[in-house]
């Protein structure tokens, strides 16, 4: 009977230490249930067909047709793994690969990383790889410069390990600490409809923190002691959901201030305020993606994605300890 394996990654929001975290300064991102599932299916077809179930559109590597976008980060994982296990690569034929993402692209909530982390994690099983997370994330983190140039490491990082991460990027690299996090954690996803445009967004605050270097720094500095209270209380598990609505309140605050919030992000903000919410902001570079709302209990979360809904996509989101698996169907 043909094996069927199935991997999934979690895609993530970014709670607190948007923009700050390019200048040195911590953010904190947290997994979700809301992923990337990959099922790997053995095939009649020569080859490698890869499917887009979210794009309605394939593509076999044994093709001459030009590579599309989308594929192209496929087409690196590919290309590593044919490198680290030459003695394997001959295995990746007449296999079938569904990728499906529950997220809504160029949101700002990993997408492309959760689905490189999956998509390398179910080759590698296949391959019979008694592979590491370590090598997960190296291998996904180079399909995301295919996608991203030069990325921060921590949307891969954090849809290879699952939890809740902080994140500082030095001069001598990326460091990272990563936590559980209880599943009572009351969030509500809500899309604005805009797609996030992470490159204008951080040329934008780049140009602003020229013309004001010393309020923007100042800024930065505030955004960064934000993170760090936030993650002490994680450390410690003493999490205050009043506080870190508070806390969610003035980071977004801070970001409006820098220009990167915009007319849809605050009307979803008021929105969700307005609807209960103790916390809300944008989470990720912004001017569109997607904004979060914290809440006291989850009944209240159910309350307002009822309200919400009838103008804006809502997700009612859990925090994801674990992070990539996969698993044997058949």
């Amino acid at each position: 009977m043909p094996e069927i394996l199935k991997a999934f990654s979690p895609c993530k929001i970014i709670l607190f230490g948007e923009h700050a975290v390019v200048y040195g300064y911590p953010a904190i991102a947290m997994a979700l249930d809301l992923g990337t599932e990959v099922i790997l299916k053995e095939s009649d077809k020569e080859g490698v067909n890869i499917i887009s179930e979210n794009y309605g559109i394939s593509w076999n590597p044994n093709s001459y047709e030009k590579t599309p976008l989308i594929f192209k980060p496929f087409k690196r994982v590919l290309e590593i793994i044919a490198e680290k296990f030459p003695q394997k690569a001959h295995l990746l034929s007449c296999i079938e690969i569904k990728i499906t993402t529950k997220a809504p692209p160029a949101s700002g909530l990993g997408t492309s990383a959760s689905t490189a982390v999956a998509f390398t994690a179910v080759l590698l099983n296949y391959l019979g790889i008694d592979f590491s997370q370590n090598l997960v994330n190296e291998i996904a983190y180079e399909a995301e410069r295919v996608s991203h140039g030069n990325p921060s490491g921590i949307d891969n990082f954090i849809a290879t390990y699952g939890g809740i991460i902080k994140f500082v990027r030095t001069k001598q690299g990326a460091h990272f600490e990563r936590l559980d996090i209880s599943e009572n954690f009351p969030l509500l996803l809500v899309c604005t409809g805009v797609e996030r445009r992470t490159k204008e967004a951080v040329e934008a605050v780049a140009k602003l923190r020229e013309r004001a270097p010393d309020i923007v720094n100042r800024i930065f500095k505030m955004i960064g002691e934000i993170s760090e209270r936030a993650w002490t209380m994680f450390r410690e598990n003493r999490i205050d959901l009043r506080v870190l609505g508070d806390l969610m309140n003035i980071n977004h605050g801070l970001l409006s201030a820098i220009g990167v919030s915009s007319d849809v992000i605050e009307e979803v903000i008021y929105l969700l305020r307005e609807n209960g919410a103790i916390g809300a902001k944008l989470t990720g570079a912004g001017i569109g993606g997607c904004v979060i709302g914290l809440f006291r209990n989850w009944e209240d979360v159910e309350s307002a994605k009822r309200n919400i809904e009838k103008k804006f996509y809502c997700l009612t989101v859990k925090p994801q300890n674990q992070g990539v698996y996969v698993k044997t169907l058949m």
